[in-house]
């Protein structure tokens, strides 16, 4: 019982960081670049790729100080808030909604190939074999 509840907290930690770290990702993005640039695109190649990272880490051990909580914490809380599946919906469709279809497809289509491709160079750049 005890375990489950330092888990549960562990993935909220992880996830109110996560959020506040898209959203100041999002805000400097749009004050520095591109206003109406498909942000939550980059967000999911970041965040793919450190999941791919971590997954690498773990299977070679290298993580050995951390624990399964430490991964609940980055994995689930973290990265999974930080690259949520409803913003990149919402974005998506916000295009179709506008008339913009080409432009939903191409975040559709670069998210999920980008992410896929990020997600197994993380894994490949710190996999060691």
């Amino acid at each position: 019982m005890f375990e489950s509840l330092i888990s549960v907290l562990m993935i909220s930690l992880g996830s109110a960081l996560g959020a506040t770290l898209r959203i100041e990702f999002i805000r400097l993005f749009n004050l520095r670049f591109i206003k109406d640039f498909p942000v939550t695109i980059l967000i999911n190649i970041i965040a793919t790729f450190l999941l791919g990272s971590l997954v690498a880490f773990e299977r070679q051990n290298i993580n050995h100080l951390l624990i399964n909580n430490d991964m609940l914490f980055f994995k689930v809380g973290v990265l999974g808030s930080f690259s949520t599946f409803s913003a990149f919906i919402l974005e998506v469709f916000q295009k179709i909604k506008i008339g913009k279809i080409f432009d939903a497809f191409c975040i559709v289509f670069i998210s999920l190939f980008g992410g896929l491709l990020s997600a197994f160079l993380g894994y490949k750049i710190f996999y060691a074999r």
